[in-house]
Protein backbone atom coordinates (compact mmCIF):
# COMPACT_ATOMS: atom_id res chain seq x y z
CA UNK A 1 0.00 0.00 0.00
CA UNK A 2 3.21 2.41 0.73
CA UNK A 3 6.67 1.34 1.34
CA UNK A 4 5.36 1.55 5.28
CA UNK A 5 1.93 -0.25 5.03
CA UNK A 6 1.27 -3.68 3.58
CA UNK A 7 -1.78 -5.58 2.80
CA UNK A 8 -1.16 -9.13 3.71
CA UNK A 9 -3.73 -10.66 1.16
CA UNK A 10 -6.65 -12.62 2.77
CA UNK A 11 -4.53 -11.84 6.16
CA UNK A 12 -4.77 -8.05 7.37
CA UNK A 13 -2.21 -4.98 7.13
CA UNK A 14 0.90 -4.62 8.42
CA UNK A 15 2.72 -0.95 9.27
CA UNK A 16 5.94 -0.02 10.27
CA UNK A 17 6.47 3.04 12.27
CA UNK A 18 9.63 4.21 11.89
CA UNK A 19 11.57 7.09 14.76
CA UNK A 20 13.47 10.21 12.83
CA UNK A 21 16.52 7.99 11.72
CA UNK A 22 14.03 5.64 9.79
CA UNK A 23 14.69 3.27 12.58
CA UNK A 24 11.02 0.85 12.74
CA UNK A 25 10.08 1.58 16.44
CA UNK A 26 6.64 -0.48 16.16
CA UNK A 27 4.92 -2.85 14.09
CA UNK A 28 0.98 -2.39 13.80
CA UNK A 29 -0.60 -5.85 13.01
CA UNK A 30 -4.39 -5.29 11.85
CA UNK A 31 -7.11 -8.40 10.82
CA UNK A 32 -10.83 -7.93 10.82
CA UNK A 33 -10.79 -4.56 12.30
CA UNK A 34 -9.11 -5.78 15.07
CA UNK A 35 -5.29 -3.63 15.75
CA UNK A 36 -2.86 -4.86 17.63
CA UNK A 37 0.08 -2.91 17.66
CA UNK A 38 4.10 -4.13 18.62
CA UNK A 39 7.29 -2.70 20.17
CA UNK A 40 10.33 -3.43 18.68
CA UNK A 41 13.99 -2.83 19.53
CA UNK A 42 16.67 -3.17 16.95
CA UNK A 43 19.41 -5.98 18.56
CA UNK A 44 22.58 -5.68 18.93
CA UNK A 45 25.40 -6.72 16.03
CA UNK A 46 27.09 -9.24 16.36
CA UNK A 47 31.31 -8.72 16.33
CA UNK A 48 33.01 -7.88 12.83
CA UNK A 49 36.04 -10.70 13.89
CA UNK A 50 37.07 -13.36 12.21
CA UNK A 51 34.79 -16.45 13.69
CA UNK A 52 31.74 -14.88 13.69
CA UNK A 53 32.39 -13.16 10.03
CA UNK A 54 33.04 -17.11 9.30
CA UNK A 55 29.94 -18.32 10.80
CA UNK A 56 27.57 -15.53 9.72
CA UNK A 57 26.19 -16.90 6.38
CA UNK A 58 24.06 -19.41 4.88
CA UNK A 59 25.23 -22.79 4.87
CA UNK A 60 24.04 -25.63 3.07
CA UNK A 61 23.58 -29.04 4.82
CA UNK A 62 26.27 -31.89 3.14
CA UNK A 63 24.84 -34.69 5.73
CA UNK A 64 24.00 -35.27 9.21
CA UNK A 65 25.26 -37.90 11.43
CA UNK A 66 23.10 -38.95 14.53
CA UNK A 67 24.13 -41.94 17.07
CA UNK A 68 22.46 -42.56 20.23
CA UNK A 69 20.27 -44.34 22.27
CA UNK A 70 16.02 -44.28 22.35
CA UNK A 71 14.26 -46.81 23.97
CA UNK A 72 11.18 -45.98 22.09
CA UNK A 73 12.34 -46.76 19.21
CA UNK A 74 14.25 -49.66 19.71
CA UNK A 75 17.61 -48.78 21.11
CA UNK A 76 21.01 -47.41 20.02
CA UNK A 77 20.83 -46.09 16.67
CA UNK A 78 23.96 -44.76 14.13
CA UNK A 79 22.45 -42.88 11.07
CA UNK A 80 24.21 -41.11 8.89
CA UNK A 81 21.87 -39.08 5.82
CA UNK A 82 21.61 -36.11 3.18
CA UNK A 83 18.48 -33.98 2.80
CA UNK A 84 17.62 -35.91 -0.64
CA UNK A 85 17.35 -39.13 1.97
CA UNK A 86 14.90 -37.45 3.98
CA UNK A 87 11.74 -34.82 3.00
CA UNK A 88 11.80 -33.40 6.33
CA UNK A 89 15.63 -33.08 7.08
CA UNK A 90 17.94 -30.16 7.69
CA UNK A 91 18.68 -28.57 4.80
CA UNK A 92 19.94 -25.19 4.90
CA UNK A 93 20.75 -23.44 7.96
CA UNK A 94 22.04 -18.90 8.31
CA UNK A 95 23.36 -17.12 11.09
CA UNK A 96 23.11 -13.59 11.15
CA UNK A 97 25.34 -10.87 12.96
CA UNK A 98 21.77 -9.74 14.18
CA UNK A 99 21.69 -12.73 16.48
CA UNK A 100 18.94 -14.86 14.37
CA UNK A 101 19.79 -18.52 13.36
CA UNK A 102 17.44 -19.76 10.60
CA UNK A 103 16.77 -23.83 9.94
CA UNK A 104 15.12 -24.82 6.80
CA UNK A 105 13.98 -28.07 5.90
CA UNK A 106 13.39 -29.91 2.44
CA UNK A 107 9.44 -29.82 2.74
CA UNK A 108 9.44 -26.16 3.00
CA UNK A 109 9.34 -25.58 7.00
CA UNK A 110 11.62 -23.46 8.89
CA UNK A 111 12.61 -22.84 12.29
CA UNK A 112 14.11 -19.42 13.91
CA UNK A 113 16.15 -18.83 16.77
CA UNK A 114 18.19 -16.10 18.52
CA UNK A 115 22.14 -17.13 18.81
CA UNK A 116 25.01 -15.52 20.74
CA UNK A 117 28.79 -16.74 21.44
CA UNK A 118 28.80 -18.48 24.68
CA UNK A 119 32.42 -19.50 24.48
CA UNK A 120 33.55 -17.93 21.29
CA UNK A 121 37.40 -19.67 22.01
CA UNK A 122 35.48 -23.02 21.84
CA UNK A 123 33.00 -22.14 19.12
CA UNK A 124 30.09 -22.72 22.09
CA UNK A 125 26.79 -21.27 20.70
CA UNK A 126 23.94 -20.44 23.04
CA UNK A 127 20.44 -21.05 20.99
CA UNK A 128 17.20 -19.68 22.37
CA UNK A 129 13.64 -20.13 20.79
CA UNK A 130 9.89 -19.22 22.09
CA UNK A 131 9.44 -23.46 21.60
CA UNK A 132 11.92 -25.06 22.81
CA UNK A 133 14.00 -22.94 25.09
CA UNK A 134 17.50 -22.87 25.24
CA UNK A 135 20.29 -25.09 24.25
CA UNK A 136 24.07 -25.02 23.29
CA UNK A 137 25.86 -26.25 19.99
CA UNK A 138 29.49 -26.08 19.14
CA UNK A 139 30.48 -25.08 15.93
CA UNK A 140 33.94 -25.93 14.18
CA UNK A 141 35.63 -24.79 10.65
CA UNK A 142 37.42 -26.89 8.20
CA UNK A 143 38.55 -25.37 5.04
CA UNK A 144 35.32 -24.16 3.36
CA UNK A 145 32.96 -26.48 6.10
CA UNK A 146 31.02 -26.11 8.65
CA UNK A 147 30.40 -28.75 11.44
CA UNK A 148 27.63 -28.20 14.12
CA UNK A 149 27.83 -30.73 17.26
CA UNK A 150 24.60 -31.20 19.67
CA UNK A 151 24.57 -33.36 22.59
CA UNK A 152 21.42 -34.42 24.41
CA UNK A 153 20.68 -36.85 27.69
CA UNK A 154 17.20 -37.20 28.64
CA UNK A 155 16.78 -39.57 31.43
CA UNK A 156 18.14 -43.10 29.61
CA UNK A 157 17.84 -41.71 26.31
CA UNK A 158 20.53 -39.51 24.56
CA UNK A 159 22.02 -38.78 21.51
CA UNK A 160 25.07 -37.04 19.65
CA UNK A 161 24.02 -35.04 15.96
CA UNK A 162 26.88 -33.73 13.74
CA UNK A 163 25.67 -31.83 10.62
CA UNK A 164 28.24 -31.11 8.02
CA UNK A 165 27.64 -27.63 6.07
CA UNK A 166 29.31 -26.03 3.18
CA UNK A 167 28.72 -22.78 2.25
CA UNK A 168 27.52 -22.41 -1.50
CA UNK A 169 30.03 -20.65 -3.92
CA UNK A 170 29.27 -17.33 -4.75
CA UNK A 171 28.50 -16.26 -8.60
Amino acid sequence: MSDDTFDLEGFGTIQLKKDANQQVTSITISVDGETTEYTTKKSETMGDDNKTNALCRTWKVVQTHEVGYDEYEGGDYDITFTPADDPESLSEVMFTKSGTFLQFYSDGDFEVNDWSWKDKGKGVVQLSNFVDGEGTITVTFSDDKLYVHESYRDGSEWGEITVELIAPIAM
